[in-house]
């Protein structure tokens, strides 16, 4: 994309190059490889606030509970090719690899006085808010055997999400507390960790505050728990 761009600017200053006026501005002879990666810049500037600026699709994507055990079972480890991939066949809103997703439809039903919110769509139960703090990874997994310790919402089978399952909750669109989440869960948990490595040392986290999914190695990240 980034030769495809450079050619097209490099045909966009020859033809400026033409204009009498220009002549006498632009010092093309002087200073080619400036005006060209000028050029450049302008034009993947203009072409990504292009793409920004299309309309998401109205039509919401389906992703069943079938779907989400498949890729459950599928392993631990998740390439950035294989989660690009996972991002688009499911229709998942990312702002930087799939910016025209729709999201899918979820049906949330808050429960167990409104600590648990359970999603229809994918048979997913969540923590209606998470941890109140930043944690490190493994703090997140010893907060995780706390809410099985506790019972939490009355249940025991408590864990991290997989990336599959925490970009289910990304929506196109952000709500009243600038999140790209539904506002039926807690505002303070903008950044949450998944149980999926992005390599030996990394975990992906998905970011409802920036409209997301990213890696982390050693930072604090919120938690919210799923079963």
């Amino acid at each position: 994309a980034w030769i495809w761009v450079y050619a097209l600017s490099g045909f966009l200053l020859k033809i400026v190059a033409l204009w009498e006026f220009a002549k006498s501005k632009v010092r093309l002879a002087e200073k080619p490889l400036t005006y060209l990666g000028v050029v450049t810049i302008m034009a993947v500037t203009v072409g990504y606030l292009g793409l920004l600026a299309m309309p998401v699709s109205s039509v919401q994507a389906v992703v069943s509970p079938q779907d989400l055990r498949e890729l459950r079972s599928a392993g631990m480890e998740l390439p950035p090719e294989a989660a690009s991939k996972m991002i688009k066949k499911y229709g998942y809103y990312d702002v930087i690899q799939n910016v025209r997703g729709p999201g899918i439809d979820n049906d949330f039903v808050l429960m167990h006085g409104d600590s648990v919110v359970y999603d229809s769509t994918t048979g997913l139960y969540w923590q209606q808010s998470g941890s109140s703090q930043y944690l490190k990874f493994e703090p997140a997994q010893a907060y995780i055997d706390s809410l099985n310790a506790a019972g939490f919402g009355t249940y025991v089978d408590w864990r991290l999400p997989t990336l599959a399952e925490a970009m289910s909750l990304m929506q196109p669109e952000q709500n009243e507390h600038g999140l790209f989440i539904e506002p039926v869960f807690d505002e303070k948990q903008l950044w949450i960790w998944t149980a999926d490595k992005y390599s030996a040392s990394a975990s992906w986290t998905v970011g409802f505050g920036y409209g997301g999914c990213g890696y982390d190695v050693g930072s604090n990240v919120y938690v919210r728990a799923v079963r």
